[in-house]
């Protein structure tokens, strides 16, 4: 038998004894017996000596079916050979699933022999490393990584979900401030992200002992070195202030999100992409690590950017090995078919009992639907830790709902019931997620407020929900390790719109299937695809299963040459550009000449714009025309100058009044909405930008209102119970949620900025709107990675004898915190702790 036909074997076996476990066919649990098992061994022995990458995922996937599958009895005959082998194939950290005593206290039980022990020490040495005062074994592709940073200043990293690439950049940071004073700024996508890495950056420099640096969620200049986790947009003000560090350590990750930046609704890429430009030419970084998932060419990403040779660190190996099942109809028989990136072909099974996939092929997420769900998740077994994937926030809730109806009992842990009452008292007492959690169901997605959405993260990672519901913020990189993936369909929608209809790409797709499998806690990870045939109108379901890789290309070279003729005739013109998808490119061109002068056309090259001699010449001549201070047009890159120009005038001839100066101010509220409808009307295609969804006037006075009581520290609570909703309560909960977190925190600060300066006043205001905060202990707490209403909280709890204004401020609270920190919640604790305590 060959060891193709050896896979193929042991995947059959896993493939039956699953369909089994889900409760679709009928039959006994197939035993590892011992023919099997002595070809698996072969097998592996085989592999595990070959250089080639595919052989070792192979082996890698060969040593999980088996162990998976192994009898007590197998599995201690087998515990030693395969410490050996893991070691060998370069993941040796994947033993402590194999010895719980080596995971539990990092010395392997006694093994039969001197031999074999010789072997593992030798095996291992090689990837140990030393940092601060522990002592961390490392697989062979984290090594790589951390190697790689310590000897180039510019890296790629490129690898799996679950490959580790993250804990080897947290301990190359480690490693890189014992010896350097660069500050480290590390650039993610989204508010989750910051508030995960910030905490484990603490928890890394605390669990080595190394030297402890202070950790920012917000930038500030500040004399000592300092770890700052920004967003791209809270990074670029630091470059707008012009108040980098003199040297930096940068990280970006999840960038893969690159892609998107000549799309011309994708604000944020294009942010991220100006950013690292910006960051390039400053001259000031001493190490720049670039890192996404799955790209084949990460290392022509950071050439393209920072015009330098890139090292490339890339891997296929995961230690987590990916098995997809999926659910299709053919004819008249409903088949799960099983695929794996190390088979040319899915394995295919007969589903015989049809009545616990009753709900196969429903449209909509009908109530026959969730009973085939709730069956599925019901069969995975109470240690099982599910991630639903849903198209749609509303969705998300709606099932995560719809489940905990379906389930009769109540959680026993007492944790659930803890968080539910968190939830009604800090969100509000009708709020759907609390009900939820109660049986051990959550949701995660864009409208949970981020207090919430701390508590969900910790409550899915200690077992307090047992099935968490997400949307497509789970593949901006949150760290929610769950054992298996759910995943109806590839679409983005719940019902097709009239626009058309969005569907995740095979590559969104596989870094989607990579959430499967906890790192160190799951040989495999599992994703369950319910109906297949929705896969199908686009690629082969063989495409759409296999591990997906990209290539990346930053730039707007495309997008220049397909709109080449309108951008020319608006660049002619010392007037604003019209409404189109050209717009932003004659933005971009305008700002990068006047900020650059002539020599701007470097710039315009760099990222695919290609002007004639004659043409430059003209833009700048037409940028001759502005009257308005050139540094105030300088200060808003992404508003095209002559649009500036049109706001500076109208102030001035219509003597609009200036923003409040701060948030006590009376009818700021009021003040607000003149302001705004001011912009609707004269400069729309910015309010649409970042506002948008409606002009109507009772839409504007809740942008406004709730702008001034979040920058007055009105706790969610309060502020939604002003609402006083009294239909479609759980609708309008989140409605408002989601108005507050996008278009209050960032759309209206965006929307007002160049308005503040234009008038010289109003930038302390739309700053306590940004934070939702506007005394110093608050903004302490959430420049630390404390999410803003729990910062109020604790705030008012155990510091309201404080101005803000103490020397020793940050050292203050941290002592307080040490002494009288059970005054606060459970959850409350949690976040402090993660954020002051690690």
């Amino acid at each position: 038998m060959s060891i193709k036909e050896i896979a193929r074997e042991l995947l059959r076996l896993e493939h039956w004894n699953y369909a089994l476990q889900l409760g679709m066919i009928e039959g006994e649990i197939r035993q590892l017996d011992a023919a099997l098992l002595k070809k698996a061994i072969y097998a592996i022995d085989e592999l595990r000596w070959q250089d080639e990458a595919f052989s070792h995922r192979l082996a890698t996937q060969l040593i999980a079916i088996t162990w998976e599958h192994s009898s007590l009895e197998q599995k201690q005959a087998l515990r030693e050979y395969f410490i050996v082998t893991l070691s060998r194939l370069g993941i040796a950290p994947s033993t402590g699933m194999i010895d719980p005593e080596y995971a539990e206290s990092g010395i392997y039980s006694p093994v039969s022999s001197f031999f074999t022990e010789l072997q593992t020490i030798t095996l291992q040495s090689p990837h140990e490393i030393n940092i601060g005062q522990s002592r961390i074994l490392l697989t062979q592709f984290q090594l790589d990584v951390l190697n790689a940073i310590k000897s180039h200043r510019l890296i790629g990293i490129s690898a799996p979900t679950s490959a580790g690439k993250s804990f080897a950049i947290y301990l190359a940071i480690t490693s890189h401030i014992a010896y350097s004073t660069a500050s480290v700024i590390y650039i993610v996508p989204t508010l989750s992200l910051v508030s995960q890495v910030s905490r484990d950056i603490r928890a890394m420099l605390k669990s080595t002992g190394s030297k402890v640096l202070p950790v920012y969620t917000t930038y500030h200049p500040a004399a000592e070195q300092s770890i700052f986790v920004l967003t791209q947009e809270r990074a670029m003000g630091a470059i707008e202030e012009d108040s980098l560090p003199e040297k930096g350590f940068l990280v970006v990750d999840e960038v893969q999100n690159l892609e998107r930046v000549a799309q011309e609704d994708d604000h944020r890429s294009k942010v991220l992409f100006d950013l690292l430009k910006d960051l390039k030419d400053s001259g000031r970084l001493e190490k720049i690590v670039l890192s996404g998932p799955r790209l084949s060419n990460i290392g022509n990403v950071g050439f393209e950017i920072f015009g330098e040779p890139s090292d490339e660190q890339e891997s296929q190996i995961s230690p987590v090995v990916n098995i997809t099942y999926a659910i299709e109809h053919h004819k008249d028989s409903y088949w799960l078919n099983q695929y794996v990136d190390t088979l040319e072909s899915p394995n295919t099974l007969a589903i015989t009992n049809k009545d616990v996939i009753a709900g196969y092929g429903q449209s909509l997420y009908t109530d026959k639907f969730l009973d085939y769900l709730t069956h599925l998740l019901n069969s995975l077994g109470p240690s099982s830790r599910n991630i639903i994937f849903s198209p749609t926030a509303p969705q998300a809730r709606n099932t995560a709902y719809s489940l905990s109806e379906k389930r009769p009992s109540i959680s026993s842990d007492p944790r659930a019931a803890s968080l539910a009452e968190y939830l009604r008292r800090t969100v509000h007492p009708s709020y759907t997620l609390a009900g939820a959690i109660q049986k051990s169901v959550g949701y995660h997605t864009g409208r949970v407020p981020m207090h919430a959405r701390a508590a969900i993260e910790e409550a899915f990672k200690s077992g307090v929900i047992k099935d968490l519901v997400c949307t497509t913020t789970l593949m901006q990189g949150v760290n929610l390790p769950a054992t298996t993936v759910i995943v109806r369909n590839p679409n983005l929608f719940v019902r097709k719109g009239k626009m058309g209809a969005a569907r995740l790409s095979p590559y969104e797709f596989a870094n989607l299937r990579g959430r499967a499998g906890r790192l160190l806690k799951d040989f495999i990870g599992r994703t369950v695809v319910l109906d297949a045939s929705s896969f199908a109108e686009e690629e082969s379901q063989e495409d759409l299963f296999r591990d997906e890789y990209k290539d990346l290309y930053p730039g707007y070279y495309d997008a220049f040459e397909a709109n080449r003729y309108e951008v020319i005739q608006e660049l002619d013109s010392p007037t604003s550009a019209s409404v189109g998808p050209h717009k932003y490119l004659v933005t971009y061109i305008r700002q990068t000449l006047l900020r650059m002068g002539s020599t701007g056309i470097h710039r315009l090259r760099d990222v695919g714009i290609y002007l004639s001699d004659q043409e430059l010449a003209q833009t700048i001549k037409a940028l001759e025309a502005l009257t308005i201070p050139h540094n105030l047009a300088l200060r808003h890159r992404y508003w095209d100058p002559f649009d500036l120009e049109l706001l500076y005038l109208e102030v001035q001839r219509r003597g609009l009044d200036p923003l409040p100066s701060n948030s006590w101010e009376s009818d700021i509220g009021k003040l607000l909405h003149r302001i705004v409808s001011f912009h609707a009307e004269h400069l729309k295609y910015y309010y649409d930008r970042s506002i948008g969804d409606s002009t109507d006037e009772k839409y504007i006075w809740a942008v406004c209102l709730s702008a001034e009581q979040w920058a007055r520290e009105a706790p969610l609570r309060e502020i939604l119970d002003r609402r006083n909703f009294q239909d479609k309560v759980a609708d309008k909960i989140d409605d408002q949620i989601q108005l507050l977190m996008t278009k209050v925190v960032y759309g209206l600060p965006t929307l007002l900025k160049p308005y503040a300066d234009i008038t010289s006043q109003g930038s302390a205001l739309l700053a306590s709107i940004e934070w939702g905060a506007f005394h110093p202990v608050t903004r302490l707490l959430i420049e630390r990675g404390v999410a803003r209403d729990t910062a109020i909280v604790t705030r008012l709890t155990l510091f309201g004898d404080l101005t803000g204004k103490e020397e020793g401020l940050d050292n203050l609270i941290s002592s307080r915190f040490a002494d009288k920190l059970n005054e606060l919640g459970y959850w409350e604790r949690k976040q402090i702790a993660d954020a002051f305590l690690n």
